[in-house]
């Protein structure tokens, strides 16, 4: 799949979402069924449309992903930027700018397990007893709006607590 073509695919998908301006401690899920994603996922960086975020596909959505020549999905009207207030210090900006900077599309396509943007911890050592999924792998989701573009981190406890003292 070309490049461009995979961008407007991407675009699609997250169009719909509904992020929250606030961190949240949650599951992973397939950004396009919505399907619990409970041993990891096929990521795919969208890196265009004022999007810097990754999307966690399930096996099903990935295959479709490459496969369709023409999309079925439709790009909605994107999410509102304004709701997204910068709330790190200065030094925190700093670290998840250069967190977001390392971030290479060619370099995390492909099927792996979810992991801390900070420390790399794996994130499914901190599975618990969710009454549904007590298997599914669990990590802070927040968003970030850096000059018009929202940006979407994932961290483990401990890096959270941590950005949040810097």
């Amino acid at each position: 799949m070309i490049a461009e073509l995979k961008q407007i695919r991407l675009q699609e998908i997250v169009s719909r979402w509904e992020p929250h301006a606030e961190a949240e401690f949650r599951g992973f899920r397939c950004g396009r069924c919505d399907e619990p994603l409970l041993e990891g996922a096929y990521h795919h960086l969208l890196d265009s449309s004022g999007y810097l975020v990754w999307v966690h596909l399930c096996g099903h959505c990935d295959r479709t992903f490459k496969t369709e020549p023409d999309s079925e999905l439709e790009i909605v009207p994107g999410i509102s930027r304004e709701h997204f207030h910068p709330f790190f210090s200065k030094y925190a900006e700093t670290v998840l700018d250069r967190i977001a900077a390392r971030w290479n599309p060619a370099a995390r396509t492909g099927f792996g397990e979810f992991t801390c943007d900070l420390c790399g911890a794996p994130l499914s050592t901190m599975r618990d007893r969710h009454p549904n999924f007590p298997t599914m792998a669990r990590g802070w989701h927040v968003w970030r709006n850096k000059n018009g573009v929202l940006i979407e981190y994932h961290f483990c406890s401990a890096s959270w607590e941590h950005l949040l003292k810097l």
